[in-house]
């Protein structure tokens, strides 16, 4: 995140036009925001999560001591909210139950 800031400054200050400078600017804070974005990491962590299954992953919560995992299509499958609930991702769910967690 300060490498984002970094560049951004470097580059802000040696654009010698306006319109480049703006630019600059403008790609820099958007990349802050997508880097800082509470959304933004617990989506990439779930899209890592997907890639690496090859399918949408088991999410498994331990939030309120629940042990709990869902599946794909169940009402209680969501991706996590960062960072009150931050779910551990499993391929299956013979992994997650291997792991302590139970369908709730």
């Amino acid at each position: 995140m300060l490498a984002i800031v970094v560049i951004g400054i470097f580059a802000a200050r040696s654009a010698t036009k306006p319109r480049a400078r703006r630019l600059i600017v403008v790609v820099t804070t958007v990349a802050l925001l997508i880097v800082t974005s509470p959304i933004s990491v617990i989506w990439a962590m779930w899209t890592v999560a997907a890639v690496e299954c090859g399918r949408l992953p088991v999410t498994a919560s331990r939030f309120a001591a629940a042990y709990s995992y869902s599946v794909a299509g169940d009402i209680s499958y969501n991706e996590g909210v960062w960072p009150i609930i931050v779910p551990d991702y499993y391929c299956n769910a013979a992994d997650a139950e291997a792991a302590g967690f139970h369908r709730p």
